[in-house]
């Protein structure tokens, strides 16, 4: 294996990490209704689908659809525990 294949396998691995960091950002940010936290998650440029709406492009609408989703429930316990991530 050359040291470019080692370094493209350890950047792979680092990004899946990271995601899975993202990952469990969110799901304890949901948990705890901190929704204000949530757009500052996504990256400047995006596209949100949920529960059949959208798409959103903008940090003000995906902030919008969380407090109006924190309206509706009470108390929300996501599990996260057997991510399935791709990276290319």
């Amino acid at each position: 294996m050359t040291l470019e294949e080692l370094e493209a396998r350890l950047r792979k691995v680092e990004d899946i990490e990271e995601i899975k960091k993202l990952q469990a950002r969110y799901v304890y940010l949901l948990d705890t209704f901190q929704v204000d936290k949530i757009p500052d998650l996504f990256a400047d440029e995006f596209i949100m689908e949920m529960d059949g709406q959208g798409p959103f492009k903008t940090k003000e609408e995906v902030l919008m659809i969380f407090k109006g989703a924190a309206k509706r429930y009470s108390m929300m316990c996501h599990q996260t525990m057997t991510p399935y991530i791709e990276v290319d």
